[in-house]
């Protein structure tokens, strides 16, 4: 199976990385059967399909609840990052994810990159994904600076933790555009309006925004 296998990323919090997770997981598991392994020191997308388990919790029988679900076409793993995550060794991490290989696309939402948990969620992660590198999706939100450090951190961390920017999107965005800041040299860019609705009304009530489903295209045409 020719798997695609896509890190949601950011280095600062507040970019929107659970809600790019989200509807692009979303969107692609109309069309194919998608796995996402929540790892956030907050695990968003795992409480709003009401798991409220997490793995790590389950496997030392602090709670009886699945730490996953599967809704139709998508199945939601709760990751949650914590010390009793960071404890576990690669092969308790291989053996779930080895029960997920039937899934045809992998979105993983990540916490702000690095964080302490992600060496051992890489080396698992290993049974998922063939390439030596990782594809992923950067967000990153106005104003510019920090578009600027995004950029800079996303080469960085080409470099030092092989890493393969496939998108980056521009969360937030303001009517009148920021300046990209040149990051679209990095990997094709997709802008999302700031729009107060995803801020106050349930996600599962919202369309998905028009660039996270052309994102989702992108995705589907990846080799």
């Amino acid at each position: 199976m020719n798997r695609k296998y896509i890190e949601i990323v950011s280095f600062k919090g507040g970019a929107g990385k659970s809600f790019v997770a989200y509807f692009l997981s979303k969107e692609l598991s109309k069309y194919k059967s998608t796995l996402v392994i929540d790892r956030g020191f907050v695990p968003t997308i795992s409480y709003l399909y009401g798991v409220n388990a997490d793995f790590a919790n389950y496997l030392m029988k602090f709670v009886s609840e699945p730490y996953f679900t599967t809704k139709g076409n998508l199945t939601v793993v709760n990751f949650m990052c914590s010390n009793n995550l960071a404890s576990l060794n690669v092969k308790d991490l291989e053996d779930v994810y080895s029960k997920f290989l039937d899934h045809e696309i992998v979105i993983v939402d990540n916490p702000n990159l690095p964080d302490m948990c992600y060496n051992l969620h890489r080396e698992a992660s290993k049974v998922l994904n063939q390439n030596e590198n990782v594809n992923v999706v950067a967000v990153a939100t106005p104003p510019e600076f920090l578009i600027e450090k995004t950029k800079k951190d996303l080469v960085e961390a080409k470099k030092l933790m092989k890493i393969n920017p496939i998108a980056v999107v521009i969360n937030k965005d303001l009517k009148r555009p920021v300046d990209s800041m040149g990051i679209e040299n990095l990997a094709p860019l997709f802008r999302i309006p700031f729009d107060m609705n995803y801020m106050t009304k349930p996600w599962n009530k919202m369309e998905t925004p028009k660039p996270i489903v052309q994102l989702s295209k992108l995705i589907m045409e990846l080799n």
